[in-house]
């Protein structure tokens, strides 16, 4: 049986997280992927027969890699650049991460692409995006949790137990992953002619999900505990503090580079190169939140974010609405008017060059069109009136 996005290639130049999971998706819907690395950015290590099994192990169980071809280049070396150009020409997807302006200057930008292929759909996964003042603000899953506002929306119990007003499961399994899966549908529909049944559970994709953890577990058989990871907290680099004025800070700098300018940023360079010294987080910790007390949450933002420091603010949802990210994004659009009252909806999310999607429009009262719609179809005002009067319309 062909595969929905049979006959379709993606050449995927990220290499972590949210772009990775992307093209997982893609490629297990029937996509060929073919992850481009840097030969430079790979883990030198030891050369055994041993570690080599270690290392095949580790792919075989990631499933951010399964169904892709992974193909080293070097783009800085003209053959390499010739070689992921040929490979362009006759893609249909190009997937990248790089910081905005990178691939640009590696050679890969959409400008150049684009005069090479030019049905080429070329996507960028990035922080912020590729405009407004975050635009090179680096940062990392807590720091767009908070940015967005999602992070205050975790309630505390009486019983000391944690839940989400936001509908994560709802709205990720149920709206966004069902939207891939019918889209996938529909390419399948152009080859073959055919619609199809599609069956989303919300168990299915919210295990889905826990690909990247449960893959931990089916190949070491432990199990992650609750403060254990770093990303939940256990480092106090990558963490959440209060400031001056009240408001949150939240931390994500793993990356040794990005702890290094923490570290500098603070005044702490005794401590550079000490990331995983579990010795010092008590005190690291004690520091950071006794420093972040001493000016207001904004100056802080402002100030580590110059510096590389991977950083954000911890947005209520009133602070979101006058974000000027999510202003210039315009991703709180105003979609019309109740006499004069604005009516402001969460915008939409991708930015097309050549086919952007209009501002939402405000929704109306259950059958207002119906009469509209009945006319466009062929039915007359008398068949309407009996229609109107028997209680089908």
């Amino acid at each position: 049986m062909a595969t929905p996005l049979e006959g379709i290639t993606v050449l995927d130049l990220s290499r972590g997280g949210t772009p990775l999971s992307c093209s997982m998706v893609l490629g297990d819907l029937g996509a060929k992927v073919i992850n481009i690395s840097d030969p430079h950015q790979r883990r030198r290590g030891r050369t055994d027969q041993a570690s080599q099994l270690e290392e095949r192990r580790n792919a075989a169980f990631d499933p951010l890699f399964r169904n892709k071809v992974s193909v080293e280049l070097n783009l800085r070396h003209p053959e390499a650049l010739k070689a992921l150009h040929k490979l362009a020409e006759k893609a249909d997807v190009f997937l990248e991460a790089f910081s905005p302006g990178v691939t640009t200057r590696l050679g890969v930008g959409y400008g150049t692409l684009k005069g090479m292929n030019p049905r080429l759909i070329y996507c960028s996964i990035t922080g912020y995006g590729q405009d407004g003042p975050y635009r090179d603000v680096g940062g990392h899953d807590i720091d767009f949790l908070a940015t967005s506002g999602s992070l205050v929306n975790i309630q505390e119990g009486e019983d000391g137990s944690l839940t989400s007003v936001n509908q994560v499961g709802i709205f990720t399994t149920r709206g966004v992953m069902a939207a891939v899966a019918i889209l996938a549908a529909l390419l399948a529909r152009e080859r073959t002619g055919l619609g199809q049944y599609v069956d989303i559970a919300i168990s299915d994709a919210s295990l889905y999900l826990l690909a990247p953890i449960l893959s931990q577990y089916l190949q070491r058989g432990v199990l992650p505990s609750r403060g254990e990871p770093d990303l939940s907290g256990r480092v106090p680099y990558y963490a959440l503090y209060k400031a001056k004025d009240g408001k949150l800070l939240s931390l994500a700098c793993g990356e040794p580079h990005i702890y290094d300018a923490l570290m500098t940023a603070v005044g702490k360079t005794e401590w550079l190169g000490k990331q995983r010294e579990q010795s010092l987080y008590p005190a690291m910790r004690t520091f950071l939140r006794e420093t972040f007390q001493s000016r207001p949450r904004d100056e802080w933002f402002d100030s580590l974010s110059s510096k590389g420091v991977s950083v954000a603010k911890v947005n209520s949802l009133s602070d979101v609405v006058t974000d000027p990210q999510v202003a210039h994004r315009d991703m709180v659009p105003t979609v019309g008017y109740l006499g004069t009252e604005a009516v402001r909806h969460v915008g939409v999310w991708p930015k097309f060059s050549h086919t952007p999607v209009a501002v939402p429009s405000m929704g109306v009262p259950q059958g207002s069109n119906t009469l509209e719609v009945l006319k466009g179809l062929g039915f007359s005002v008398e068949q309407l009136d009996v229609m109107r009067r028997e209680g089908a319309i």
